[in-house]
């Protein structure tokens, strides 16, 4: 997936290669109480967590939330709520939060 601006926002567990642009944000979607209480019966496990996995994530701006990726890179990136990244490269700023696990930053030139 390529272009300038990218937003998504994930209602199941969802599947990508290669995510690249400009600006890109990814978010666990919201849904009603009932909508909520359906999926947690009736769809198989795991679907209603919400997470996007990628091999890699490249953009300048990137926000992600609930995302699993081998490699993210960017200038300024925000790891928000339960990301588990493998390798993040940057070039102006990093922010990791308290419940989100980055294995390796590099900061790069």
């Amino acid at each position: 997936l390529n272009a300038g601006e990218i937003s998504i926002k994930t209602y199941g567990q969802s599947k990508i290669t290669e995510i690249g642009g400009e600006k890109i944000t990814i978010k666990k979607g919201s849904s009603s109480s009932i909508k909520q209480m359906i999926k947690f019966f009736f769809m198989p496990s795991g679907f209603h967590n919400g997470t996007l996995v990628a091999d890699s994530i490249e953009g300048d701006v990137i926000h992600l939330a609930h995302t699993k990726a081998k490699v993210v890179r960017g200038k300024y990136i925000v790891i928000d709520h339960d990301c588990k990244i493998d390798l993040v490269e940057y070039e102006e700023q990093l922010e990791v939060l308290k419940n989100s696990l980055v294995k390796e930053r590099k900061k790069i030139h």
